[in-house]
């Protein structure tokens, strides 16, 4: 099997494995639940990963490199208005955005537990509001966010915003866009304290 089929192979598992996970967590679904969410068998998966924890440790790197990349676009934008919303409005109103907030709380839950997710995600948490506070530096530059506002508090003050509002999205019943719009007020607090 060449290498592009070998990394699809794997992406195949990953899928089935978080189709699983958010339905029934990570220690609820079994091997045979993933390979048959994934359409391969038992041993299929058993050659891309040792065991079912290599598996969710690399479901958690597969998300962090979400989170990242979230990161860059939304630091690439003016971090305020319809810009911070379009770029949001995925993980607040859609389907694949719930479920990515179930699977958060799921990572969250198995940092406790497990160390070397517990590492990963801190490690995470460090490059992620670093990121932001670069962002945020670029658009002081840009006049987008107050010259007053401490980029490295800023950050660390959205990262957080964001992270218990997220939260939230995973409960059932929750109103998705109530929550985007209280991520606007928010990020507009933080970033421009003056008006």
């Amino acid at each position: 099997m060449n290498e592009e089929a070998r990394l699809a192979r794997r992406q195949q598992i990953l899928a089935g494995a978080r189709a699983c996970f958010v339905q029934r967590g990570f220690h609820a679904s079994s091997v045979s639940e993933i390979a048959a969410a994934a359409g391969v068998s038992n041993a299929n998966i058993y050659q891309y990963f040792e065991n079912k924890e290599a598996l969710i440790i690399a479901l958690i790197e597969e998300e962090v490199r979400h989170d990242l990349a979230l990161v860059h676009k939304l630091s690439g934008s003016k971090l305020q208005g319809e810009e911070l919303r379009a770029v949001m409005s995925p993980l607040f109103l859609t389907d694949e955005g719930r479920d990515r907030a179930i699977l958060r709380c799921e990572i969250s839950s198995e940092a406790t537990r497990n160390a070397a997710a517990g590492e990963l995600l801190a490690r995470s948490n460090d490059r992620t509001i670093e990121a932001m506070a670069r962002g945020v530096r670029v658009s002081q530059t840009s006049g987008n966010v107050s010259g007053a506002v401490d980029a490295d508090r800023a950050a660390e003050l959205l990262a957080f915003v964001f992270d218990g509002l997220f939260m939230q999205r995973s409960l059932p019943g929750i109103d998705g866009e109530a929550l985007l719009a209280a991520l606007v007020d928010h990020f507009a607090n933080i970033l421009h304290p003056t008006r």
